[in-house]
């Protein structure tokens, strides 16, 4: 997914065979991938548990951690940092949020590093069909699709576990934490 994601912005992809959950091979993958490309993207790893190694791989290579962790959803666990002069993105195991920080934040910094003179997010502007709520502290980016008439309704379930609403969806709403956006509101989707 992430790969036809990229393919189509114009990236060239080397997808590698992921490690095991030991440290002595994430961090011999990350060393590999740093020697292969101009960007490396893990996808996993970049969390709190027993198991997630990308971190610690990155610092014993002697690479750097420039912030970790975002107040969005999905995709707070998204990690940036740099090895060999190079950026590395840590983006969240759970496929909508590595999907979505994707979207925010890889595409954009290739957009920047290929030249684009707007590398910025693509938004069209687009009315609500229902309304969108999110009470929680972090801002949400909700999967949503657009019909003809250019009315945007949520694409299916919100999980950011599970695909479906994703695959159904053609953008993203960004609705800031507390806040409600009623029903015929004039919103920004952002689009890939």
């Amino acid at each position: 997914m992430l790969a036809a994601l990229l393919e189509a912005q114009g990236c060239e992809v080397e997808a590698m065979r992921p490690p095991r959950d030991n440290l002595p091979e994430v961090q011999q993958a990350l060393g590999t991938a740093i020697e292969l490309g101009d960007v490396v993207i893990t996808v996993g790893g970049a969390s709190v548990g027993d198991l997630d190694l990308v971190q610690p791989a990155l610092q014993n290579l002697g690479g750097k951690t420039d912030f970790w962790k975002l107040a969005i959803k999905p995709g707070k666990p998204f990690l940036f940092g740099t090895l060999g002069g190079k950026p590395l993105l840590g983006l969240p195991g759970n496929p909508v949020s590595a999907f979505v920080t994707c979207v925010l934040l890889v595409l954009p910094l290739l957009r920047k590093m290929a030249g684009d003179r707007s590398p910025a997010l693509r938004v069209t502007q687009e009315t609500l069909g229902e309304e969108l709520a999110n009470a929680e502290s972090r801002r949400h980016f909700f999967r949503v699709l657009t019909n003809d008439a250019g009315v945007t309704r949520v694409s299916g379930s919100q999980a950011s576990h599970l695909m479906n609403g994703l695959a159904l969806a053609d953008g993203l709403v960004d609705v800031a934490p507390g806040t409600v956006l009623a029903a015929g509101t004039r919103v920004p989707v952002i689009r890939w």
